[in-house]
């Protein structure tokens, strides 16, 4: 019985320290977000929408190259069904986006599919497209 307690007080501590560190991006975190600004990526086709997940902070990166001062390197995180945000180009500023295309939505959507364990959106055929993506 100790033992499934402690297993469950650590999951309990993993899921708290996940969400106070959402909650509290680290300085370096905010040191980069200050010289790259902050991207707002809004959906404009009504048909498509992102989901949310457990882990809702993805990072997007190409071989070899992961670091935030990376230009290149990309951090999303869905807040609604149909805008992210996460770090802008290099200019310091807020920049807004809007996609047409839905092939940055559905990227967006198996990568935090794929580092969560649970997934929700707005759309059960969505939710059932992504899963089976995994």
């Amino acid at each position: 019985m100790e033992h499934a307690l402690s297993v469950l007080a650590k999951a309990r501590t993993v899921r708290n320290v996940r969400v106070q560190t959402i909650g509290q991006p680290s300085a370096e975190v905010m040191r980069v977000l200050e010289r790259r600004g902050i991207a707002i990526l809004r959906i404009v086709q009504p048909k498509k929408s992102f989901i949310v997940g457990s882990r809702p902070v993805v990072k997007l990166t190409a071989p070899n190259r992961t670091d935030l001062n990376d230009p290149t390197v990309e951090m999303w995180l869905p807040i609604a069904s149909d805008v992210a945000v996460g770090a802008g180009q290099g200019d310091g500023k807020i920049s807004l986006h809007d996609t047409v295309d839905e092939r940055p939505v559905r990227q967006l959507n198996i990568a935090i599919a794929g580092q969560s364990g649970t997934i929700a959106a707005g759309s059960a055929a969505l939710v059932k497209s992504i899963a089976n993506a995994r």
